[in-house]
């Protein structure tokens, strides 16, 4: 592999036999131990030249064969390893390297993917080949069946790999059946990584559990997310382009996310301002869409924004209980409810909402209208959005908003706002865009929808009796409030009487302000809540998220991992505490029975499983 002239006569040999190159699997690979200090330069350089320049030569003669066929087109798959994601003592030059070989992969992907050359790497841990067992036999010859046993239980699952196991994903990825996967580096190591906070969370299931991890599709980020930002502006859905929406001299209001949404803002708006150049900055007002939430902090504004932006804009943050900010354009459709929204938003000349779309757990999808209604508006206009009889409908739920009362309502307030332009982003599971819908409000948005719930909605044959979830890590996963959208994704394939544990990290608690906390203490349980919220008269802040909570509580277990709430919080708030999630799921799968099913939701909400048999 380090030679490049018997890389391409292997490629050349293999064409001549089977008259196209389908599939290069690039597997050579070397191992050192030392730290970077007992590492030396010789070893280093040879470690580079397999494992970094031997996969360079491979995927480069590949790929300049996948181009010449016709059809063009291949699949690449690099062999890296686990180390290439996590720090293992003394690897140094071979962690390095597979990191390498992880990097290239995704690089790969993106610059070949509009050719038909899709590139995924395999991450395994240790695999017992019959290098490990040389190893083994060169340097622990005399505990050579301790030392095996110990490389076994070193691994997640309880033993090593076996080689075949690697073979068979590997075919997996050069199949059809994973036709929309590039860019990923997949992990094989017995354990599942689960979204949670900013570092993640490896957990290590019983692997006699057989546990079906379900995640969304995996789309690699934009190429260049300024241009196709760029072009979208430009040539946006059902509208004129922006510039000619937007007349000089005009004001201009745009509606972002709060920081509990993992919006691009830094990325995305010096784009939008780049089309608006001819105005002056002091015309544009970037209003923060809070919803009910709390105000966003000065640290988290320069978290989302970046200095240069909060230094050249005015920013207002919403506040949904001040109702002299809001100005009512009538009535909720069907209702005798107020549309109160931003007065200061409503009086800008051009009105732009921005967002991110993702399933949503009772509005069906986020981003477009959601960003006046609730974002915009006041408490008394989202209490009747969410009201009980709204959120207990049966289309109230992932993926709907045709026939969805809550989404049917909040349309409707954003028609009556008139939002002059709209500006959509996706987002996969590393916050990198995907693919961009701007133009006119309703038609980008649905669009926009359409794509997500082909990416991120998926489909299962049975219900399981315990299902992990997270609620997709930082920033989303803040407080215990949102994590009912992890819990909510689970409650979708999970059998009545089962068990949920979710991970969730929760560093805002439960949170504090609002009123979720208060109701929660307000009664004994969900059962007590749901009683209570069938008489008439109860509408108050929170209470749709108590609501789901105790509707998902009345069909299963809940168990919560949360490092930033006590046990006794979490207890209070009517979920089982937990600090292990392996030994939880272990107990639940104990409890269903010896055919219990597992499933697993890496990236929570990300992910929207839906049962197709009951």
């Amino acid at each position: 592999m380090t030679d490049p002239a018997s890389v391409e006569a292997g490629v050349a040999a293999a064409v001549e036999r089977f008259g196209r190159l389908d599939v290069f699997v690039n597997n050579a690979g070397l191992g050192l131990v030392g730290t970077v200090q007992e590492t030396q330069r010789a070893d280093w350089d040879r470690l580079l030249n397999v494992n970094v320049t031997g996969v360079f030569n491979g995927c480069r003669a590949a790929v300049n064969q996948m181009l010449r066929q016709q059809p063009r087109g291949g699949v690449i798959v690099n062999i890296a390893s686990v180390a290439g994601q996590i720090g293992v003592a003394r690897r140094f030059a071979y962690c390095a390297t597979k990191g390498a070989v992880i990097a290239m992969t995704r690089e790969l992907s993106v610059d070949y993917v509009k050719d038909g050359i899709r590139c995924n790497a395999i991450c395994p841990g240790t695999v017992y080949t019959p290098f490990v067992e040389g190893y083994v036999e060169r340097f622990h010859a005399d505990t050579k069946e301790q030392t095996i046993q110990e490389l076994h239980a070193r691994q997640p699952i309880g033993r090593m790999g076996r080689p075949e196991e690697v073979a068979d994903l590997a075919v997996y990825l050069a199949t059809d059946e994973a036709g929309f996967m590039t860019g990923s580096a997949v992990v094989l190591d017995g354990s599942v990584e689960l979204a949670y906070g900013r570092g993640g969370l490896v957990v290590e299931l019983p692997v006699e559990a057989d546990a079906d991890t379900i995640e969304p599709q995996y789309l690699p980020g934009l190429t260049d997310e300024a241009a196709t930002l760029r072009e979208a502006l430009r040539q946006p859905i059902a509208s004129p382009p922006l510039r000619d929406v937007v007349p000089r001299g005009a004001t201009v209001g745009i509606s972002v996310c709060d920081v509990t949404r993992p919006f691009p803002a830094q990325r995305v708006l010096p784009v939008l301002l780049e089309e608006l150049d001819y105005l002056d900055p002091a015309a544009i007002t970037i209003f923060v869409a809070t919803g009910t939430h709390r105000r966003c902090s000065d640290a988290e504004l320069l978290q989302m924004f970046g200095p240069e932006l909060l230094g050249q804009l005015q920013v207002e943050q919403h506040d949904a209980f001040d109702i002299g900010r809001h100005r009512s354009l009538g009535t909720i459709p069907e209702t005798r409810v107020a549309a109160y929204v931003e007065r200061d938003f409503l009086e800008q000349d051009v009105r732009i909402t921005t967002g991110f779309i993702e399933p949503h757990f009772f509005a069906g999808f986020s981003g477009g209208p959601k960003m006046v209604a609730p974002g915009l508006a006041a408490l008394e206009t989202v209490l009747e959005l969410h009201s009980a009889a709204r959120i207990g409908h049966p289309q109230a739920t992932w993926g709907i908003t045709q026939g969805n009362p809550v989404h049917d309502g909040v349309r409707a307030i954003a028609e009556l706002a008139g939002v002059s332009f709209n500006l959509d982003v996706t987002l996969n599971r590393d916050h990198a865009i995907t693919n961009v819908f701007a133009g006119e409000l309703f038609a980008s948005h649905a669009a926009g929808c359409a794509f997500a719930r082909a990416t991120a909605m998926v489909r299962v044959e049975d219900p399981y009796d315990v299902v992990v979830t997270t609620n997709s890590g930082y920033p989303l996963d803040q407080n215990l409030y949102q994590s009912v959208k992890g819990m909510s994704a689970a409650a979708q394939i999970v059998k009545p009487g089962g068990t949920i544990v979710i991970a969730s990290e929760c560093s805002d608690g439960l949170p504090e302000h609002g009123g979720y906390q208060q109701l929660l203490r307000q009664a004994d349980g969900p059962e007590a809540f749901l009683a209570r919220l069938a008489q008439p008269g109860l509408a108050t802040h929170d209470q749709w998220q108590v609501q789901v909570q105790a509707l998902i509580q009345r069909r299963a277990r809940v168990f919560v991992k949360a490092t930033g709430l006590t046990a006794q919080q979490l207890r209070t708030a009517w979920f089982e505490p937990v600090d292990d999630v392996a030994a939880a799921v272990r107990a639940a799968l104990t409890s269903a029975g010896p055919k219990a099913t597992l499933a697993v939701l890496p990236q929570g909400p990300q992910t929207i499983p839906y049962v197709t048999r009951q």
